[in-house]
């Protein structure tokens, strides 16, 4: 893990060994041996997974796992939220279906940005960025990895991706010297409040910047 990682102000323990539901494109179209193609998850067995991944086919989520909830009703009086752990894969299938927790999600983009995961040409490929639109300044896009250069912007812009499915928001970005990681999964997507995006968005810069 980056050297800094284990000294960071912010903690996080991993308790949900199928946590959340990421956002990380990954194909799921593969060759079939016979010619053409099929549909099928991706392998749990490939450089830098863990075993804590996994591509449901189904609604149903076993062991334990971070419940997701969104407050369909609004947050007036009596008002409660709806959990929505568990949905049809089909609803998001390879932009969402993928299942993880923050340990393997760190794990991957670890492998991925410093060149074990894959030959020296694609990552560089990746990080060719365009700027979002306008209503995103800052922020940039490119081959499955994003950028963001207001999270720290006297260090340079953080890489790695966020997510959103109903239920969950995921946050997984490395500092632009990498040596600080972070990802960060919240309960709550659609339906999250000001408040509590700032206070996401504080968990990410005290974990990812550089102390002055």
């Amino acid at each position: 893990m980056p050297p800094t990682l284990g000294s960071t102000p912010v903690r996080f323990k991993d308790h949900f060994p199928h946590g959340f539901r990421d956002h990380f494109a990954l194909s799921a179209r593969q060759g079939h041996p016979e010619g053409g193609a099929r549909d099928r998850p991706p392998d749990p067995a490939a450089p830098a997974a863990q075993g804590h991944t996994s591509f449901p086919t189904t609604a149903r989520l076993t062991g334990a796992r971070l419940h997701g909830y969104e407050w369909l009703e609004g947050r007036g009086p009596g008002a409660v939220p709806t959990d929505l752990t568990e949905f049809s894969p089909a609803a998001y299938w390879a932009t969402g279906t993928l299942v993880s927790t923050t340990h393997d999600l760190n794990t991957f983009y670890e492998a991925l940005l410093d060149g074990r995961l894959l030959p020296p040409r694609l990552p560089a490929e990746m990080r060719a960025m365009s700027p979002m639109n306008p209503g995103r300044p800052g922020r940039s896009y490119g081959l499955g990895l994003e950028s963001n250069g207001n999270t720290c912007p006297s260090d340079g812009p953080v890489v790695g991706h966020t997510g959103e499915v109903v239920g969950y928001q995921t946050f997984s970005f490395t500092s632009a010297d990498g040596r600080r990681q972070i990802t960060l999964s919240v309960n709550t997507g659609l339906t999250m409040t000001g408040e509590a995006a700032t206070a996401a968005m504080k968990v990410l810069s005290t974990a990812l910047c550089r102390a002055e």
